[in-house]
C-alpha cells in the first residue's frame, strides 16, 4: 500500500546561528544551497490558447497576429533567462485541433525538459507555430472551453488518461514523448529526480469578444470525481451543477476616447502604408527616440495616413482603447466556468507522483502542488467575463493574472511570472522539556518544538510555530510521539508524518467561512503553499485536508498558531494581552505606540494583535522591460493587495517564525500538591520574529502575554506590508539595489536565560528570565515572572525590571553606561550564586550574578576563513552583572567576540557558582573564576571576593580558520574539567562560502582543564608535542594509558570537505554526542538540497577516530540529554484514533538531537541534580 505524503519541505530541525552578509538561513533561502533540489529545476508547463482568435484581426492587434505574438514573447523570455544564466524544465500544451468540434481538451506539442539541455527543440517547435500561425492544425475553433483544457493539463502532470483518449490530437504536431501510450494516455514529466521543484503552469489566453464557453457536465464530472478518490467535497459548484460558483471578480468596461489623443509626432522613415507602419513601428530601433520610448515600451502606437504621399506617418498611442479593470467589491457567479476550479484544485490538492521506497520500502505518493499564473491577451476586443475567469484562475491557483495587449506587454509579463518561479520553505526547530515539580532531577514528558517557514519570493513576513510532542514506546524503541500515540517523525525522511497531530490541534474542517457557511479553515485563504495534508482518508478520518488537523509537517497548521488565533472576543476582536515598556513598566500596545509610522498607526497595531490581515507585497520594483540592453524596474503595482481574512478568529499567519529563539521552561509547582501525578504548572517563554516575546500556557497553548520592545515597534511596519523583501547571500548586487531588498529583520530572536528558586514544596518562589535578541538587536532584558498572587501560581503579566546595552544596532548612540562594547547579543546569560558580595552600589550582597559574552560583531560577516580579531570592534568582553538591578559588577576582556553561551560550575556541589567557562570567534577558552581549589582531590571550593574575581586564559587553537560559535559543554570529575566544544562557522551554510570552498578542516576537542594549576601560557589544542600534550583521537589511546594522566584532552578532525560543529556538544553514559552538518549531500527525503548531518558518539576517556554517521538533512538540531519520567499520569490515548505508541510507568534517559527527532536511549542513567542556581535553561545539566 502506498503512503502518501505531502510535498513541501517543511522540515523539523533547527538551525544554529544566522544581512546580504552570509548567515545560516542562506542554507535553504539564498538559492545556493547545494543537493538534489538546488540542483532541480522549477518546472513550467506554458498552456497557450490556441482557439482561432489568435490569429484573427478583430483585435487590431499592433505586431502581426496574436499568437504569434505570444510565441515569440514566450522565446524572447526564455532566451534571456537563458542569457542571465538561469534554467528550468519547459513544456508546452495547447488545445487538440483535430477531430470533431466536441472532441476539446488539450494535448502535449513539447514535452517537459530541460531547456538548457543539449537536445532542446522547444525554440524550433515554437518558430513552427509562428510561421503556420493560420494553418488549420495549428488552431481550434473559438468556442471551445478551458475547463476541458485544464482537465487534460492536470492528466498530463498526473499520467493519467488523456481525454477523448487521444482521438483531437493532431499526430503531426505532437511529442510522442509525452505519452505512454501514444496520443491517448500521458506519460507525467514529474519523477522523483525533479519534484522537488516548485511545478508551475502559465496560461496564456486569447480573449474572444463573445466571453469564455460554458464548461460541459462531463468535465464537471472529473473534476468531483478528483475530490472524491481523496475523500474531499468541492466548495462550490462546478458547471451544470446547482448552487453557487467560485465568485469571480466582477470587471467593467472602461471606453476609449481616441479622438482626444495627439499623436507622438511623425516617423523619420517611409512606410507602403499605414498598415504597415502600425505593423512595424513598434519597436523599430531607426525611429526617432521619442517615438522609440513611447512604442518600445508601450508597445501599441498606431499610424495615420498624414503625410501618406512621403511615406511619412503620424504616430498616435492607442493605449487608451478599450478596457476593462476590476470593480472593487464587486463579485459574479462563475459557475458555468470550470477553469478556476481546476486551477484550484491543483493548488490546493496537486497531482500525484508515485516515488519508489528503496529496498523493501513502500512506494511514497507524493502529491506535488501545482501554482497558476494567467496571461489575459486582448487589444480593441476585451471582454469583462473572459478577464475575470482569468484572475480568478489565478487567484484560486496561488499566482496572479497578468494583461497584455502588444508583444511587448507580453514578454514583461512573462518575465515578471518567471521572475517569481523562485523560492525554497522549510522549516527548523529546537527542543526543550520542562522539569518535573516533584523531582527537580528528571524532565516532563513535553517535547516542545520551534519551528518556521520562510516566505516565497523573498518575502519578509515568515510564518512560524509552537508545537509539543511527547516520548513513547514503538516496538521497545523510544521515539517521538503525537497526541494520539503516533510517530511523529517519519523515519524514512526525518519530516513530521503527515498524519501526526500535535498536542493543541483541534479539526477545523467545519469552520465558519460566513454566515450560515462552514468548510475546511484553510480553503480560499491563499496561503503559499496550500497546507494540504498527504493523510491517507483511512488515518485522517472526516478531516478534511484543509484543516488544522492533522497537522503533520505543516508549520501554520495547528500548535500554539491556532489557538492564538482563536483568542478573540467576538468575531474578530483580539483578547491577546500584548505589553510594551513604558518608563520603568509595562503597559497594554496600543496604536499610539506606532505613531509617526508611514503606514496607519490604527492599522499596524491591529495587525500586530491579528485583528487586521497584512499586504500580499513583494519587490518593491520589478522588471518592465530592457532599454538598450538594460532593464528598467518600475514600482510594483501589487503591493497593497490585502491578504485574505477568515471570518472568525485572528489572521492565519498570526505567529512568527522561530528560528533561533530556543523556549525556555519554568515550573512554577505542582498542578495539585494533593495529588502530585497530576504533573507540574509550568510556562514557556519564547520570542518570535514577528516582533513579539511570548509567554504560553501548556495547558492549552494559549498566550497568557506577549510583550513587544519599543526598539522593535518600527520592524512591525515591514511585516505589514511584507516587503521590501529579503536580501540573502547570492542575491545579485545590482538586482538587490534595484529592488530595494534589505537583510532580513530579526526581534527576540534569541534564547532566553532564566533565574529561579523554590521552596521546600517545589514551589516557585523567584522567577527571572532574560531574553536575548541576536541579530535582532545589542539587548538585554530582564523581566519578573515570580508568582504575584502565592507561591507556584504564574502571574497574569511580568513585571518589567531593567535593560541593558545600545538600542541601535548600527552606533553607540544611547548605549547604557559602561555597555558601548557590547554587540548583537547571541550569548545566552547565565544566572547564579555566589558566595562573595555581589551587591554593587543598587542591590544586596546575596544578589545572584548574570554572566554572558558580548555578542557578535560585524567582524564575523566577513566570509574569509582567517579571522582578524584586531578588527573586531565589539563583542570582545565577558560582562558581570547583578542579575536583580542590572548594575555592571566586571567586565573582562577576551581575544575575540565571545558569541556563545557560557557555561556555569559548581565544582564542589554547594549550590554556588565556582567557575565560568567561555569560549570566544578565535579558537580561544577561558574560564572566570569566583573561586579557587588547591589540590585535585580538594573537596571544597574556596569563595573569591569580588576584587579577587579573575579570567583564565587556558587554552587557545594555532589553527587561524578555527572559530568556536558553540557553548562549551563542561563536566567535572574531582577537580578536573573536561571542557568539549567543536569548531565551525555556523553563518556559512553554503558550498558558496569559505568553510567549503577553502576546505577548512575543523576539529572536535575535548580538553581536561585543571583549575587547581594555573598555566603561564594558553594550552594549544592542536599540539601533540610535549609532556601532557593533547591526543589525536585518529592514533586512538594505547592500551594500558590513562588519558586523564597522560594528555591534556584530545581531539578528532572531521573528514569531509567544509565538514563544521554547529551546535554544542552533550555528555552521557561516558561518551561525547555531536553533530556536524556539511554543506553538500544528504540522504534522507525525497529533496536533499539542505545539505547533511552527521551524528558522532565518542567515548570521552578512550577516544577513538571515530566515523560519523549520516542521519539526515539541514543544519542538525542540539543534542540535550535529559532524563524524563515516561508517565506523565494524564489519561492515556483512548479510542480507534490512536497510535501503536506505548507510555510505560518508566524513567529513561535520551539525548534527542543525537540523530535528529530519533531520541537515542542512554546508559547508565545520570542522576545527577540540576543546580537552579546557574542554569540557562531547565533541560540543562551540570
Amino acid at each position: 500500500m502506498n503512503t502518501v505524503r505531502r510535498f513541501a519541505l517543511s522540515v523539523l530541525m533547527m538551525l544554529a546561528p544566522s544581512v546580504a552578509i552570509s548567515e545560516d538561513i542562506d542554507l535553504f533561502a539564498s538559492g545556493l544551497a547545494s543537493g538534489a533540489a538546488a540542483d532541480s529545476l522549477p518546472n513550467i508547463l506554458f498552456v497557450l490558447d490556441n482557439t482561432s482568435n489568435w490569429s484573427r484581426q478583430s483585435q487590431k492587434w499592433p505586431d502581426d497576429t496574436q499568437g504569434q505574438s505570444e510565441v515569440r514573447a514566450i522565446d524572447a523570455t526564455l532566451k534571456r533567462l537563458l542569457q542571465q544564466g538561469k534554467d528550468a524544465n519547459v513544456g508546452l500544451i495547447e488545445f487538440t485541433t483535430a477531430g470533431n468540434a466536441n472532441q476539446d481538451g488539450g494535448y502535449v506539442r513539447f514535452d517537459m525538459q530541460q531547456l538548457g539541455g543539449v537536445d532542446s527543440r522547444l525554440f524550433s517547435v515554437l518558430e513552427q507555430i509562428d510561421q503556420g500561425i493560420n494553418d488549420p492544425d495549428e488552431k481550434r475553433n473559438a468556442n471551445s472551453s478551458y475547463g476541458s483544457l485544464a482537465s487534460d493539463v492536470y492528466a498530463y502532470l498526473a499520467g493519467s488518461a488523456q481525454s477523448f483518449l487521444g482521438e483531437g490530437t493532431p499526430i503531426a504536431l505532437a511529442d510522442a514523448t509525452g505519452y505512454e501510450a501514444t496520443y491517448s494516455i500521458f506519460d507525467s514529466p514529474l519523477t522523483e529526480s525533479d519534484i522537488c521543484s516548485d511545478t508551475h503552469v502559465i496560461f496564456i489566453c486569447n480573449t474572444d469578444s463573445n466571453g469564455p464557453e460554458v464548461d460541459s457536465a462531463e468535465n464537471s464530472a472529473r473534476l468531483a470525481s478528483l475530490y472524491a478518490e481523496l475523500g474531499e467535497a468541492p466548495s462550490k459548484a462546478f458547471a451544470g451543477e446547482a448552487g453557487e460558483g467560485i465568485l469571480m471578480q466582477e470587471y467593467e468596461l472602461v471606453r476609449n476616447q481616441s479622438e482626444a489623443i495627439e499623436p507622438i509626432g511623425y516617423t523619420q522613415i517611409s512606410y507602403k502604408n499605414a498598415k504597415q507602419c502600425t505593423k512595424q513601428v513598434n519597436g523599430n530601433s531607426e525611429e526617432s527616440q521619442l517615438i522609440q520610448a513611447y512604442c518600445q515600451a508601450k508597445g501599441d502606437c498606431a499610424c495615420s495616413d498624414t503625410d501618406s504621399d512621403q511615406g511619412l506617418f503620424a504616430v498616435t498611442p492607442t493605449s487608451a482603447r478599450d478596457d476593462f479593470k476590476a470593480i472593487p467589491n464587486q463579485f459574479i457567479d462563475g459557475v458555468d466556468f470550470n477553469l478556476d476550479d481546476w486551477t484550484k484544485f491543483l493548488h490546493e490538492l496537486g497531482v500525484p507522483v508515485v516515488v519508489e521506497g528503496a529496498g523493501d520500502a513502500p512506494d511514497t505518493t507524493v502529491r506535488v502542488p501545482v501554482t497558476t499564473y494567467t496571461v489575459d491577451v486582448y487589444n480593441a476586443q476585451p471582454n469583462a467575463e473572459q478577464s475575470a475567469l482569468m484572475h480568478s484562475a489565478a487567484e484560486q491557483g496561488g499566482g496572479y493574472r497578468q494583461s497584455a495587449t502588444s508583444q511587448v506587454e507580453l514578454e514583461q509579463a512573462l518575465s515578471r511570472i518567471l521572475g517569481d518561479i523562485i523560492d525554497i520553505n522549510t522549516s527548523y526547530a529546537a527542543v526543550t522539556l520542562p522539569l518535573s515539580a516533584t523531582n527537580r532531577a528528571q524532565a516532563e514528558n513535553k517535547v516542545f518544538v520551534g519551528m518556521f517557514r520562510p516566505a516565497s519570493q523573498r518575502k519578509p513576513r515568515w510564518l512560524g510555530n509552537l508545537k509539543q510532542y511527547q516520548l513513547a514506546k514503538f516496538d521497545g524503541q523510544i521515539e517521538l510521539a503525537d497526541v494520539n500515540y503516533d510517530r511523529a517523525i517519519n523515519p524514512q525522511t526525518g519530516f513530521a508524518q503527515s498524519c501526526a497531530t500535535s498536542f493543541w490541534t483541534t479539526d477545523t474542517s467545519r469552520a465558519t467561512k460566513a454566515v450560515g457557511v462552514s468548510g475546511p479553515y484553510f480553503s480560499d485563504l491563499g496561503l503559499e503553499p496550500s497546507p494540504v495534508s498527504e493523510c491517507l482518508e483511512e488515518f485522517r478520518g472526516e478531516r478534511s485536508v484543509l484543516s488544522d488537523s492533522p497537522d503533520g509537517p505543516f508549520v501554520e497548521k495547528g500548535g500554539a498558531a491556532q489557538q492564538i488565533r482563536g483568542q478573540v472576543s467576538g468575531t474578530r476582536k483580539s483578547a491577546r494581552r500584548v505589553l510594551t515598556q513604558s518608563g520603568s513598566g509595562l503597559v497594554a500596545a496600543s496604536g499610539t505606540d506606532f505613531a509617526g509610522s508611514a503606514v496607519d498607526a490604527t492599522t499596524l497595531y491591529a495587525y500586530l494583535v491579528g485583528e487586521e490581515a497584512g499586504l500580499k507585497g513583494g519587490d518593491l520594483k520589478l522588471p518592465a522591460i530592457e532599454v538598450s540592453g538594460e532593464t528598467v524596474y518600475v514600482e510594483n503595482p501589487a503591493l497593497s493587495v490585502e491578504e485574505r481574512e477568515p471570518f472568525e478568529g485572528l489572521r492565519p499567519t498570526i505567529h512568527g517564525d522561530i528560528v533561533h529563539s530556543r523556549p525556555l521552561t519554568i515550573t512554577y509547582g505542582p498542578i495539585d500538591q494533593t495529588d502530585l501525578t497530576k504533573g507540574s504548572d509550568f510556562r514557556i517563554f519564547y520570542g518570535a520574529n514577528d516582533g513579539l516575546f511570548r509567554a504560553l500556557d501548556p495547558t492549552t497553548g494559549q498566550e497568557d502575554w506577549a510583550f513587544i520592545a519599543r526598539e522593535h515597534l518600527d520592524g512591525v511596519s515591514r511585516l505589514y506590508a511584507n516587503t521590501p523583501t529579503v536580501d540573502y547571500f547570492g542575491l545579485d548586487e545590482s538586482l538587490s539595489t534595484e529592488i530595494d531588498a534589505s537583510p532580513k529583520r530579526y526581534f527576540f530572536d534569541g534564547s532566553t536565560g532564566s533565574y529561579t528558586q523554590y521552596d521546600s514544596d517545589n514551589e516557585l518562589l523567584t522567577g527571572w528570565i532574560y531574553p536575548t535578541m541576536r541579530r535582532g538587536g545589542r539587548q538585554i532584558f530582564a523581566f519578573d515572572v515570580s508568582p504575584t498572587a502565592g507561591p507556584g501560581i504564574p502571574p497574569d503579566e511580568p513585571q518589567y525590571m531593567w535593560k541593558i546595552g545600545c538600542p541601535d544596532l548600527e552606533s553607540d548612540d544611547g548605549c547604557t553606561d559602561g555597555f558601548s562594547s557590547m554587540g548583537q547579543t547571541w550569548s545566552t546569560p547565565v544566572a547564579g550564586l555566589i558566595k562573595a558580595d555581589t551587591s554593587g552600589s543598587l542591590g544586596v550582597a546575596t544578589d545572584p550574578i548574570l554572566v554572558f559574552g558580548g555578542g557578535w560583531d560585524d567582524c564575523l560577516d566577513v566570509d574569509e576563513a582567517a579571522l582578524s580579531p584586531s578588527s573586531c570592534a565589539k563583542g570582545n568582553r565577558l560582562f558581570v552583572l547583578n542579575a536583580r538591578t542590572g548594575e555592571l559588577l566586571e567586565e573582562y576582556e577576551t581575544e575575540a567576540p565571545v558569541v556563545a553561551e557560557v557555561s556555569g560550575l559548581d565544582i564542589d556541589n554547594d549550590g554556588f557558582l565556582d567557575f565560568v567557562y567561555a569560549a570566544d570567534a578565535a579558537g580561544n577558552l577561558y574560564r572566570l573564576n569566583f573561586a579557587r581549589v588547591e589540590t585535585l582531590s580538594d573537596p571544597y571550593a574556596e569563595s573569591l571576593e569580588r576584587p579577587d574575581w579573575y579570567l583564565s586564559h587556558i587554552a587557545a587553537s594555532s589553527k587561524p580558520t578555527i572559530r568556536f560559535f558553540n557553548k562549551p559543554t563542561i563536566g567535572s570529575i574531582q577537580n578536573r574539567v573536561v571542557v568539549a566544544i567543536g569548531s565551525g562557522d555556523r553563518e556559512r551554510p553554503l558550498k558558496q562560502n569559505y568553510p567549503y570552498v577553502e576546505s577548512v578542516s575543523n576539529r572536535f576537542y575535548a580538553l581536561i582543564d585543571e583549575p587547581y594549576e594555573e598555566l603561564s601560557e594558553a594550552l594549544d589544542l592542536d599540539s601533540t608535542s610535549g609532556e601532557r600534550s593533547m591526543l589525536d583521537a585518529g592514533q586512538g589511546l594505547a592500551d594500558g594509558i590513562s588519558l586523564i594522566d597522560q594528555y591534556r584532552g584530545w581531539y578528532l578532525d572531521l573528514p569531509d570537505q567544509g565538514e563544521q560543529v554547529v551546535n554544542p556538544a552533550a555528555i552521557g553514559g561516558g561518551f561525547v554526542f555531536f553533530n556536524s552538518f556539511q554543506p553538500e549531500g544528504g540522504t534522507k527525503g525525497l529533496c536533499s538540497d539542505l545539505g547533511k548531518s552527521k551524528s558522532y558518539q565518542v567515548p570521552l576517556f578512550r577516544p577513538q577516530n571515530v566515523e560519523g554517521v549520516e542521519f539526515g538533512q539541514g543544519v542538525p538540531i542540539p543534542p540535550i540529554i535529559v532524563t524524563v519520567k515516561l508517565d506523565s499520569g494524564e489519561p492515556s490515548c483512548t479510542g480507534p484514533q490512536c497510535g501503536e505508541g506505548e507510555i510505560p510507568d518508566e524513567i529513561v534517559t535520551v539525548c534527542i538531537g543525537c540523530e535528529g527527532f530519533d531520541p537515542i536511549e542512554i546508559t547508565p542513567a545520570s542522576n545527577g541534580a540540576v543546580r537552579e542556581a546557574y542554569r540557562a535553561e531547565n533541560i540543562d545539566r551540570l
